[in-house]
């Protein structure tokens, strides 16, 4: 009869536990809880990269999602890892599936075309002016899109907060009502969104906060008109930190001016013997011709000496794979000092001011190394949970096994252990 509901709040710290724990529908599931506080990210400590390992129990270097967006240099906005394909190892979704358990993904990162049973998927147009019907269609289970998405679909706009979260939950409520999956995964991102926008913590912040206590009240009436409500067990999870920022660095303007970068007329990418990628607090360098490796050693050594540029330290490709499991199409990775960012900018000043248009590069973001800033938690409370452990310490990819031994089924091949809250 067990069952279990998880909900990841994109951005939620282990400190905000403060600021939900007397909110009515949080206070139910806080009290007697189980918490695993300031659980460690991987690096980069993005959405995409840490939801994969949150789902698969493995760090980036197995399951091979190394950042939100895929390498699309000529474009403003690229493609995302949307679809679950990218995703080189098995998730949980696969093994519940193999254990026939009912699944539903809601809205979770990386899982366009995944073989979940009842799946919405996170994944947005080109342009906020397309309709999504066509993305959704190709991403989302066919009997959704018939039945639940036209009632709902009115209210996405774009990728923009709260609106996706409020078309998630609203999808969630029928997907519980009609069909009671066994296990359901929503991912809600309007509290990354916030923080973002606005810094860390402030009254928008904290306002955030009471529409996730409203979400959370919903998906509780959902499940309790289901007849399940008594069996579920409830995960609350966060997926990362954020940082403040002060400044944002274009180090790409730095490559152009050393004709690593080609642009044309109307500053428009052509081609690139070196480039980097942005992951908001630190920066991926791919290097298309290694021919030009020695010049750009050198120019890469001569930035990290400039204190205008702010980058902390450079990690190369092997302290990646051997010192924090990332092992992507970067050469080096450069990682930021405090208050610092990256953009993909080509032209313009090499440092620039915070821009809300990205959230990489926004008045606060992450892709930080794991180690810095607050740290996310792991709530859990259930009929197979134990009540009031709290516990300091844990790392991303315990949460799958932890989540799978709720059903007795033990995880293999994987770098996550089960962490000591269950009966």
């Amino acid at each position: 009869m067990s069952r279990a509901i998880v909900i990841s709040i994109d951005s939620l710290f282990t400190s905000d536990i403060n600021h939900i724990k007397d909110l009515p529908n949080f206070k139910k599931i806080l009290e007697g809880s189980s918490i695993v506080k300031n659980i460690d990210c991987v690096y980069p400590t993005l959405t995409y990269p840490c939801h994969t390992s949150i789902i698969t129990g493995v760090y980036p270097d197995k399951h091979g999602i190394s950042h939100n967006e895929k390498l699309m240099p000529e474009t403003n906005s690229p493609d995302w890892y949307w679809y679950s394909k990218d995703i080189r190892t098995e998730t949980i979704i696969d093994i519940a599936k193999e254990n026939n358990l009912k699944t539903s993904t809601i809205l979770w990162p990386v899982t366009g075309g995944c073989n979940s049973d009842y799946n919405i998927a996170e994944i947005w147009t080109k342009t906020k002016d397309e309709d999504p019907f066509q993305v959704f269609n190709d991403s989302c289970t066919k009997e959704l899109m018939e039945k639940i998405y036209p009632k709902h679909s009115h209210i996405i706009k774009w990728n923009t907060e709260p609106h996706l979260d409020e078309f998630g939950v609203c999808c969630a409520e029928d997907i519980i009502r009609e069909y009671k999956p066994d296990i359901m995964f929503i991912h809600l991102a309007y509290l990354d969104h916030t923080r973002h926008k606005y810094g860390l913590m402030n009254d928008k912040v904290i306002s955030s906060f009471e529409k996730y206590d409203e979400w959370l009240g919903r998906l509780i009436n959902a499940l309790d008109e289901a007849e399940v409500y008594n069996y579920t067990n409830f995960i609350i999870l966060g997926d990362h930190g954020q940082l403040e920022v002060d400044k944002v660095v274009c180090p790409n303007i730095i490559l152009r001016e050393n004709n690593l970068i080609e642009l044309d007329k109307d500053g428009n990418l052509i081609d690139f013997k070196a480039i980097f990628k942005s992951a908001g607090k630190s920066a991926h360098l791919i290097i298309k011709d290694s021919d030009n490796r020695v010049e750009i050693d050198k120019i890469v050594s001569e930035m990290i000496n400039d204190n205008v540029l702010g980058i902390e330290r450079i990690i190369n490709k092997e302290e990646l794979k051997t010192q924090h499991r990332l092992d992507c199409e970067a050469e080096f990775v450069i990682e930021g000092c405090e208050g610092v960012a990256f953009s993909n900018s080509y032209v313009g000043d090499i440092v620039k001011k915070v821009d809300n248009t990205n959230y990489k590069y926004s008045l606060a973001t992450h892709g930080h190394l794991p180690s810095k800033g607050d740290k996310p938690p792991f709530i859990a409370k259930g009929p197979d949970i134990k009540e009031n452990t709290i516990i300091d310490g844990g790392n991303l990819v315990d949460e799958a096994p932890t989540i799978m031994k709720i059903f007795n089924i033990e995880m293999k091949d994987i770098d996550g252990k089960v962490l000591k809250i269950l009966k």
